[in-house]
């Protein structure tokens, strides 16, 4: 699965994995490359400066370095990708409710700044993810997260809110949306009343699909 958004960026390749496909295909021969890390729902973020560099436990990657996939690991949770509109710098999160709760959005846009670089300067699209659908959640959860939140930003107004359901992807979406960034990208298909991904809540546990992004190595 791909986005229209970030197609349209010279020199980025991505991918959002399937469940037929969860490293998608066309990462496979670079999965090699592939940074080491392990995803704690946290909102730690490192810059990756080398191919199969360790990182620790962290739940968002960062690079300029060409040729240096970057991934993120999820079944139910949101992948967020990112880059630049020039194309030479890219970034993959990981969003799951605690994540999300805990604003990763907001410390990956701090983020930037320290990088020198300006959000409205980049472009974000949130992967499948499980939707508001299906995302019930207790009614003590909910209510932190309309004290967290604005209360319009907890279900997308073009969708059916149901009582104590979440829409993450659309939590998120605002976090970029008022952190600076413009050109927005949702792909929604929900991962657990869909079969085409898998699903924490739909009992899939220790399956994940892969959400990848690379500056690719260009012709001198």
């Amino acid at each position: 699965m791909h986005s229209k958004l970030l197609n349209q960026i010279k020199n980025i390749k991505h991918s959002f994995g399937t469940k037929d496909d969860p490293i998608p295909k066309n990462f496979k021969s670079l999965w090699h490359l592939m940074p080491k890390w392990k995803q704690t729902h946290s909102t730690d973020i490192t810059v990756v400066h080398k191919p199969n560099q360790s990182c620790g436990e962290v739940d968002g990657l960062y690079t300029s370095q060409k040729a240096t996939p970057l991934a993120i690991v999820t079944a139910d949770c949101v992948p967020i990708l990112l880059a630049n509109k020039i194309g030479d710098k890219v970034a993959a999160l990981h969003a799951g409710w605690r994540g999300t709760k805990s604003k990763i959005v907001f410390r990956f846009l701090e983020f930037l700044k320290q990088q020198g670089e300006k959000p409205q300067d980049w472009i974000a699209v949130l992967g499948p993810a499980i939707g508001p659908c299906c995302y019930e959640v207790s009614k003590d959860l909910y209510d932190e997260f309309e004290k967290t939140f604005a209360k319009n930003s907890l279900v997308s107004p073009a969708l059916t809110k149901k009582e104590n359901h979440l829409d993450l992807p659309y939590i998120n979406f605002c976090e970029l949306k008022q952190g600076g960034i413009e050109e927005i990208e949702i792909l929604r298909c929900c991962t657990r009343c869909t079969n085409s991904f898998f699903s924490y809540r739909k009992g899939d546990k220790g399956k994940r699909q892969y959400s990848c992004i690379m500056i690719e190595q260009t012709e001198q």
